[in-house]
């Protein structure tokens, strides 16, 4: 998941599946009736709601298959940042162009965008232990691949390429899968803490990633990198293994048949009938379209404006890395969520995001994209709470994708738009014009939100 989205500030695919999903149900607050007259395919997990409590920030863990989950999370989110970082920076030493860079991006999203929806079918069927644990052998795999192809000299862009569209592919089965076995890992008292303990892990992997990634190349090449990337992913699969099936919150069976048509079109019309989740995929494809990938943006920060190489690349990424932690961290007690106050956190991250475009100073861009990856995140986990608490575990894995098909369809869009910009105005330009559309667009959704606010959840 959501590498996740989250996720996962959430990044790239593989570590955004890690965090971010779908709103759905009454918004007013997170806590539900549970005897409310739904039909099973629209009712709510039963959650009780109430105030922060810190000694809730750790409540997940206390659970022993989610701790083993939590590891092979811990280890996948390293090994998917230092990949991220050594491919990104590949690109850069073979093009130096930053607009292919986002082409690149854009080719690792879309397999999720077109086909999302069909790995949510899969998920809602396949066990999703054995998905999780598959996807994270592949991903090995394809770094593997993309690894050896340096060490022998023989790299090319169209290999970037495919490794790219490979890692997009298996994404698509990787973030539905990975919402399902959390919730399966946890009780539903401890679920919400979970998803936002899910948020807070692979920025810990992002940081320590980031920081590997940065030595890695200085020390050895880009290819070894790669490598170092693998073992990650595959200690990650192997944590994953070791979760006990027969002691898994067992799921309803998903109706029909695995082939049967209208599947797609069943989530769709479950998503059309909440008056919330149109205001909530609004916000999120905004941010999607908006950098919610950032690395075209921190590529020219180090490459351009700051002159600062991959080292400097790898600091302003464990910066956002960090931001995100903080804004994690802060979002674990958190038990109550608004579609008003996930505008608020939306409109309080497009502040330091404009700043990072106009300052001039290295330090005080270090603290803004951090501030902004704070802000980002507690926006991001109070929407993907949301959305799985009110989503019944029988079409979780279906919602989950549609909402990342809207994500990774933004970024895709954003990671070919920003190249443009950045390659014709610069990235200072990008972050001016992306903070303000974040920003009118939060203070449009909180205007909006007493209307999505009304309770519409027993409309099956």
């Amino acid at each position: 998941m959501l590498p996740s989205l989250l996720e996962i500030l959430i990044t790239d695919i593989p570590v955004i599946a890690l965090s971010v999903h779908l709103i759905v149900g009454t918004v007013a607050d997170v806590s539900v009736d549970e005897h409310r007259s739904t039909s099973p395919e629209t009712a709510p997990m039963p959650v009780v709601g109430g105030p922060r409590r810190w000694q809730n920030s750790v409540e997940s863990l206390s659970h022993s298959e989610y701790r083993r989950y939590a590891l092979g999370l811990l280890s996948s989110s390293a090994g998917l940042w230092i990949a991220r970082i050594a491919t990104d920076w590949l690109v850069l030493e073979l093009t130096g162009s930053v607009a292919l860079l986002g082409i690149v991006i854009a080719v690792q999203l879309a397999p999720p965008m077109l086909l999302g929806a069909w790995g949510g079918v899969i998920s809602d069927w396949m066990p999703a232990r054995i998905a999780v644990v598959s996807t994270q052998l592949l991903f090995a795999g394809l770094y593997v691949l993309l690894g050896i192809i340096v060490l022998q000299g023989d790299v090319a862009p169209f290999w970037v390429f495919v490794v790219s569209a490979g890692v997009g592919i298996v994404s698509c089965l990787d973030g539905p899968s990975r919402a399902v076995l959390t919730s399966q890992t946890v009780t539903v008292s401890a679920f919400p803490n979970a998803i936002s303990v899910n948020a807070v892990i692979p920025q810990l992997g992002g940081i320590f990633g980031a920081m590997l990634a940065g030595a890695a190349i200085a020390i050895f090449d880009i290819g070894i990198t790669m490598i170092f990337a693998a073992a990650g992913l595959a200690v990650g699969a192997i944590a994953t293994a070791f979760i006990r099936s027969q002691r898994l919150v067992p799921r309803p069976a998903a109706s029909g048949a695995l082939n049967q048509r209208g599947q797609i079109r069943e989530a769709i019309r479950y998503v059309r009938r909440k008056p919330a989740i149109m205001l909530s995929i609004l916000m999120l494809g905004v941010l999607s379209l908006s950098g919610l990938s950032a690395s075209v943006l921190l590529a020219w920060m180090a490459d351009t404006k700051f002159d600062s190489g991959a080292t400097g690349y790898s600091l302003y990424a464990t910066a956002a890395s960090v931001g995100a932690l903080v804004g994690g961290l802060l979002s674990t007690s958190r038990r109550n969520f608004t579609v008003r106050g996930n505008a608020v956190a939306l409109a309080v991250s497009a502040l330091p995001w404009l700043l990072c475009g106009l300052t001039t100073w290295p330090g005080v861009f270090l603290v803004a994209i951090a501030g902004a990856s704070t802000a980002r995140l507690i926006f991001l986990i109070g929407n993907d709470t949301l959305t799985q608490l009110s989503t019944n575990l029988r079409i979780r894995g279906r919602v989950v994708a549609l909402y990342l098909m809207v994500a990774t369809a933004g970024q895709v869009i954003a990671s070919v738009l920003l190249g443009w910009i950045v390659t014709a105005w610069g990235g200072d330009v990008a972050f001016l014009l992306t903070g303000a559309f974040t920003l009118v667009t939060a203070i449009a959704v909180y205007a909006l939100a007493p209307w999505a606010e009304r309770p519409a959840l027993t409309r099956a």
